[in-house]
């Protein structure tokens, strides 16, 4: 039988000099003061003890690149990390992209960060796809409420300011949630559809859309700062905030 493991210690082997030589750039030096140490924790996960967050995680992303790989798939990757180490897993990633053509599917509940490694944003919720669209136009402009709750906690001073009113309310069911919006018991703009009615995503622009029964697509979306792409005239449930 073959023994995908195997397969992947002999193809990092033959370009472990290379991903070294990438620590070294990205100056990533926690891990390479011991070289022989630094080759068996490339070689060999998991048998190599971790004495670090930050060491672990370059650890990670330099055996996933010994490889050469055409896709990665980045689960929080930078997630309670020293700041320096997170900028610098960030520009490579974007780096990977540019040079390398390197497709990644980042994953991440810090969705300023996205800004800076994805072409595309998908926010999920409770399952669901709630909103996707290109990068820059679902942060300066956001449809759903779930999306403008996220950015309301990483506020950008170059972006207009969205407000939202404080999120409260209870969790989704995940487990047999039956009809109706999934986020509708924390949403301030919800309507009595949303309970009984699962929304569909609906086009809000060019390659944007939203899954929510009061977002407003662009060429119905005035200037109005309170509304910003949602029809804040709906009266709320009891249920919402």
């Amino acid at each position: 039988t073959i023994n995908p493991l195997l397969i992947w210690q002999l193809i990092a082997a033959a370009h472990l000099d290379d991903v070294i030589v990438l620590c070294e750039q990205q100056g990533w030096t926690t891990l390479l003061e011991d070289p022989a140490r630094t080759r068996a924790a490339l070689l060999a996960p998991g048998v190599v003890t971790i004495v670090a967050l930050e060491e672990d995680r370059v650890v990670g992303f330099a055996q996933a690149l010994a490889v050469r790989p055409k896709l990665i798939l980045a689960d929080e990757p930078v997630s309670m990390l020293d700041v320096s180490i997170r900028a610098g897993i960030l520009n490579m990633m974007a780096r990977l992209r540019a040079e390398e053509e390197t497709s990644i599917l980042y994953i991440t509940h810090d969705i300023a960060s996205a800004r800076y490694v994805a072409d595309r944003i998908i926010v999920m919720y409770a399952g669901h796809a709630v909103e996707q669209g290109p990068t820059e136009v679902v942060l300066s402009r956001p449809k759903h409420p779930y999306t403008r709750l996220l950015l309301s906690a990483v506020p950008d001073p170059r972006e207009k300011a969205v407000p939202i009113s404080a999120d409260s309310g209870e969790p989704p069911r995940v487990i047999d949630p039956g009809e109706g919006c999934r986020f509708r018991q924390r949403c301030p703009y919800a309507i009595d559809k949303c309970a009984t009615v699962t929304p569909l995503p609906r086009p809000m622009g060019p390659a944007h859309d939203a899954a929510c029964h009061v977002a407003m697509p662009d060429s119905l979306d005035g200037d109005d700062a309170t509304s910003a792409g949602v029809a804040v005239a709906a009266r709320p449930t009891d249920s919402s905030v």
